[in-house]
Formats: C-alpha cells, structure tokens, sequence
C-alpha cells in the first residue's frame, strides 16, 4: 500500500500522542517541585544578591567595585543587572532562601510558559512535543541555580519562536524582532549565544536562497545582507563596547582552574546528564542534516563542541538543541524528509521517540540535591563569629569560591582579596596569583604579603597552605568553624590546628600544646565549636576519648570530610598509646580513607599480628581502582615503596597466594619500584619525627615524605 493513502498513520495515533504528553507533564511538575526546593546552588549567587541590594537599598553604583581590597573602586564590567535587582528586591522582601526558590521557581514557569508558546508557534503534535519538553526541562532542572543563566533559558525558548517565524517567513517584520531580542540579550548576560542560535538562520537562507530552483526569492537577498550586518553590529552595543564574539574567542586559559569551565571528557561514566546530552544531540543534529536543515545541524555541531570544551555549557547547550528540536520537527524540510520514508522506519522513528521520551521520565527521578562543597565548605560559623564583634574590620585573604558569601554576609569593614566577578572584575593575572598560592608556589605568598596588606584570612582545612598563612602572612589560628579556620594577627588555637592539618604529627604537638588555654578559647568563642572542645578533651584519654567521640552527636553533624578531619588525630593518638583496638575503630570510622590512613593502618595491623585485614588493606590500596577513584588517592613514589615493603613482609609472614602476588606485580610495574624495596626508613621516622620538628618550630615546610 502506498505511504500517501495510509490511512492509519502510527505518527499520529491519538493513544501514543495523549498518553505520552500527560506522562511527561504530570513528571515536569513533579521536576518543578523538585528542583525549585532544592539546596541546589552556586557560590555565586550571592555577590549577585549583594551587587542587587547595595544598588536598590545603599545606592552604591555596580559600575565600581565596593568589596574588594585588591581593586577596590575599580571599574566592573557590564553585569546582568535586571536578574541582581530582582534578586535583590526578593531577599530583602522574603530573605535570602525563601527569595532564592521565588527566583527559580518564576524563572522555571517563564521558560515553560515559553515552551508552550515555541509548541504552538512550531505546532508540534503529541509525541514530538512530549520529546522536546522531556529533553528541554531535563537539562534545565539540572543546573537550576540562582544565576542568571535561568533567565537565558527562557531567553533560548524565545529565541527557537523568532527562528521558527523567520524561518517560515524572512521579513522585516520578523528580522527586527531578532536584532531587538539579540540587542537585549547582550547587554544581559552570555551575549555570544544569540549569535550562534541566530547563524543557524542565516546560514540555512544562504542555503536557501542559493539552492537549485529558489532563485525567485533573491529578492529578499538585500534584507538578508543589511539584517546580517546590523545583526554583527548590535554586539558592540553594550556597556563595554565589546563584541561577545571577540570576547569568546579570547576568552583566558586561565580561568581553566575554575571547575564549571574545565572540558566535560571528565565526566564521561559519571552520571546521565552527558550520556542524555549526546544522545540528544546526535539525535538531533543527524536529523537535521537528513532533513537538509543545515543551519540548525551547524548550530548542533557548535554547541556540541562547547559543552565538550566546557562543563557548564552542557545544559545550556542541551536546552538550546531541544529547543531547537521543535523547530526542525515541525518545518517542511523535516516533513517533506519523513514522508519520503517508508513507513515501516516512520514506524521504528516513532517508537524510537517515544523510547526516548519515557527514557527521559524514568530519568526525572533525579532532583538535584544540596551540592556538598556548597553547602558544607560556606565559612557561615567563622562569619557568625566575625559579626558578633562589632567594629571589627579588615583585608581578608580568603579562597575563590567563598568571596562572594563573604562580601554578601560581612559589613562593609570588611574586604575581600578575590571572589565569582573572574572576568569582569577580576584580570587573569590575579586569578593567577591566587591558583599559585593555593598550588604553593614557592615565594608566592611572600609575594602577596609584600603586596597587600592582609589582616586575616578565612580558609578550609588545607596542609598545602596552613604553614604558608601562618609564616609568611604572620597570621595564627584565632577561631575554628566546622570546615574552615580564621587566622588574624592575635589567633591562639595554633596547636589544636596544626593537629587538624597534620594529624600524624598528633602525638609530638600535644607534648607541646597547652590544652587547658586551648579549651578557655575554645568554650570563650561564639559560636562555639562543640565538637572542636570535645576532641581537647577526648585527646588527654584516649581509650575513653575514642569511644566517647565516636559516639558523639555534634561529630554526626558534621560533613563527612570535616568529620574525618577530627577522627584521624584521635587515631593517630591511640597509635602512640599503642592502642590498637582504638585505632581500628577509629580508622573504620573514617568515611573517606586516604592512602596514608591505609599504609598506617597496615603497619599497625602487622605490629599486632592481624594478617587478614593487613591483606585486605593491602588488597584495596594495589587495585588500580583505588588511585582512580579519587585525585586524593593518587599514590606517590615513597607510598607506593612502603605499600610494596608491607607487602614483601606479608610474603615472608604468611603463605603464598598467587592472586596477591599478581596484584603486587602489577602494582611494581604501574609504579616502576622493585619488588623488594629498601627497608632502611622506619615508620615512626617516616611519618613523625622527619617533618614534625620543623612543623612545630615553624622553620620551614615539612619534607615531601609519605604524610603529605
């Protein structure tokens, strides 16, 4: 039977088209909810907040800069102001969570009010309009954060309207909508996406016009040409008189150290958003090109490559391929395509969109949780702490990702060296100075001391930077948070500190430490840090310390990274009171073991003649999937030799076992260390003694040993 007198056509069964379609709506409301309530966020959201308040409420000018002590009244480039004043407003109306859900929960209704808009204006039947919102609220709700950003979703919906109208329709009428919509959109935030959603139009009339047999509209070659021009001239009309397209292209290397902007290739088998986000944009982009729609394809093939090149442009590009979707389904070019199929693969098309689009609803159950370094890393005790001395003020040294908490929560007496305004504010050469510091470069923190005038620093637990904070800024520890630490000039919690960054070097700082001060500051401090004053005490008893804390509730509140920060002195205490029962219930405590907690705990099982779970120590740590599970695993030289010398005592304490002896060949190999390494350097040299001494007496960086 011929394709054209088919009377029943599987694209369109009523059953398939409904039931579909009320599926996907009942999940995209379940998503709303979902995702509008969640702790989702981004550090930057709150020098957005901040910039919005201080210009409705203090008057104070975005132009300048009011928060930074290394470019104070600097000029700031152009910033998505609407977005910070809507922000702004709502914070102070509803306070800064119930504002940030008003924020997402609006911003997510406007992009779906103009979904329904693009599926009317595009008139997709049942199945292709449930694939499309599937897709679309899919990547959506996985980075809906209070950045401006959630307006460039809706702004993408509009966008996929105007390229749909003109498409069908290239007139004056439709053209200025786009150069009006493109005018507004650069000078709001990521100006450069409306040319590459816009080439695809103009790239496609090209086609169009020059192709065999359109020759009669080569009259609407002139509105093509001035359009085109007036289009690439609008990017200049900004703030900054600058083109989003030159600003693309030389967009810094340097901000590669920032994650959201690192290649997507990382993410490959770690979760469904990249997998969705390929399947989806192949899909689409092969389509297109079946289809002769050659601009969309090019515009597929552009936003592909971004969010390869970088993370945070997966879902944006994934909501602009799916708006696009609607686009192409819709046009003659795609249905001219289709008809010309046999129905048998129309067919297989269909079904295939349909197992797509209930691929896309059993995906929904993911709702975005609380992003734990957001949530868990925010320095809010040590800001609590700072705001409860009133007239107190200073230049804080303080990590990237925290600048913006800390400009929006401190009065204004306080500054900040850096913050989220990369780009804007910020030149690469400054982000430079702060990713040498944080890597400890050698002089680099002299350098900024020399510089600036620091007077505090607010910083995460970190071995790599707490001795450089404390020599060459000349700051001590003055109050310990949950996650963070505050050095100033007049700190005392020094020791109590070095035993949080240097656990293994617990035994020789308390021979030193003064605990009786230390717990006067401690229970002095408001807030108070409950669990930090229980692990002064649990250190004087060990045996009765351990059991205590272990048990501890103000313990279990903590995140599972700061918790272990407080376990592993207690460990490494009851090492030094030989007390192994209390040191394998505190290693087995730990939530996120390192490597050294295992080449530790391996030596101690040996001492104490527990070969089985020596062995299965040792199991673990040779596996090639112990280095590749995490960056914090990564095993070094001098580790891998006293991992290879557990082992070879183990051979000669027990039994052979073929499988054991494999798994240490090839770890010697992976490594290229002998099977039989040195045994010159005894544990307690190796781990304590070596970089202790310098530690305590501050006289220079420990030495690279297996501790660090």
């Amino acid at each position: 039977m011929a394709p054209n007198k088919i009377k029943y056509n599987i694209a369109q069964a009523s059953w398939i088209n409904k039931s579909t379609l009320v599926l996907v709506l009942i999940t995209v409301a379940i998503s709303f909810y979902g995702a509008v309530t969640s702790d989702n966020g981004t550090y930057d959201q709150f020098w957005h907040v901040k910039v919005g308040i201080d210009l409705l409420y203090r008057g104070l000018s975005p132009l300048i800069d009011h928060y930074s002590f290394t470019f104070e009244n600097s000029s700031v480039k152009l910033q998505p102001y609407p977005f910070q004043i809507l922000y702004g407003f709502l914070e102070r109306r509803l306070g800064f969570e119930h504002a940030t859900i008003a924020l997402k929960s609006f911003f997510f209704l406007t992009f779906l009010i103009s979904l329904f808009f693009l599926i009317k204006c595009s008139d997709a039947k049942g199945l292709v309009a449930a694939l499309g919102l599937a897709a679309s609220t899919y990547f959506i709700q996985q980075r809906l954060v209070p950045r401006p950003e959630i307006v460039d979703f809706t702004l993408l919906s509009i966008a996929a309207i105007l390229y749909s109208m003109a498409d069908r329709e290239f007139s004056p009428k439709n053209v200025a909508a786009i150069l009006v919509l493109s005018l507004a959109w650069v000078n709001f935030h990521a100006g450069i996406i409306p040319y590459v959603i816009f080439s695809g139009l103009y790239i496609q009339k090209f086609y169009d016009f020059t192709s065999k047999g359109t020759h009669k509209i080569a009259s609407e070659w002139p509105l093509f040409w001035a359009s085109g021009l007036i289009l690439l001239v609008v990017g200049w009309a900004n703030q900054d008189i600058a083109h989003p397209i030159i600003n693309a292209l030389q967009f810094s290397d340097s901000w590669d150290r920032i994650s959201e902007h690192q290649s997507s290739l990382i993410l490959i088998g770690e979760g469904s958003a990249i997998i969705a986000f390929w399947a989806v944009a192949l899909s689409v982009t092969a389509w297109a090109v079946a289809s002769r729609n050659i601009g969309i394809a090019i515009v597929c093939l552009i936003f592909i490559y971004a969010s390869i090149d970088r993370i945070r442009m997966i879902s944006m590009a994934g909501v602009a391929i799916s708006v696009l979707f609607f686009v192409m389904a819709s046009n003659e070019r795609s249905k001219v395509t289709f008809l010309t199929l046999s129905v048998g693969i129309r067919a297989l098309l269909v079904l295939l969109g349909l197992a797509a689009t209930l691929t896309f609803v059993a995906n929904f159950h993911y709702v975005p949780k609380k992003i734990p370094r957001y949530s868990e890393t925010i320095p809010s005790d040590v800001v609590d702490y700072l705001k409860a001395q009133s007239g107190r003020g200073g230049n804080i040294f303080n990590m990237y990702h925290q600048g913006g908490y800390l400009l929006y929560r401190l009065p204004p007496t306080y500054k900040i060296f850096i913050d989220g305004r990369t780009g804007i504010l910020y030149p690469p050469s400054h982000f430079l100075k702060f990713n040498q510091f944080t890597d400890s470069h050698p002089g680099k923190a002299r350098d900024l001391a020399a510089q600036y005038q620091i007077d505090l620093a607010i910083w995460p637990f970190s071995k790599l930077t707490h001795l450089s904070i404390g020599k060459d800024f000349n700051l001590t520890p003055e109050y310990i948070g949950s996650s963070n630490v505050l050095y100033s000039k007049t700190g005392g919690l020094q020791e109590i500190a070095d035993i949080l960054m240097f656990p293994s070097c617990t035994p020789k700082i308390i021979e030193h430490m003064n605990k009786n001060k230390m717990k006067e500051i401690i229970d002095a401090q408001k807030p108070r840090n409950e669990i930090l004053k229980e692990l002064t005490f649990a250190l004087e008893s060990v045996p009765v310390g351990v059991d205590g804390f272990l048990e501890s509730t103000n313990l279990m509140k903590n995140s599972i990274f700061y918790r272990d920060a407080y376990l592993r002195p207690l460990m490494y205490s009851a090492i030094s009171q030989e007390d192994y029962e209390r040191t394998k219930k505190a290693f087995e405590a730990l939530s996120n073991r390192s490597t050294l907690d295992l080449i530790v705990m391996a030596y101690n099982a040996r001492d104490n003649k527990d070969t089985d779970f020596q062995t299965s120590l040792l199991v673990a740590v040779m596996t090639s999937y112990w280095e590749d599970s995490s960056p914090e695993r990564l095993i070094t030289r001098p580790q891998a030799v006293k991992i290879l010398e557990l082992y070879t005592t183990l051979a000669l304490d027990t039994e052979s076992n073929e499988g054991i002896n494999n798994l240490a060949r090839n770890f010697s190999k992976r490594h290229r260390i002998e099977m039989n390494p040195s045994r010159s350097t005894s544990l307690d040299n190796y781990i304590y003694t070596d970089h202790c001494e310098s530690l305590l007496s501050m006289s220079g960086a420990p030495l690279p040993d297996i501790a660090f």
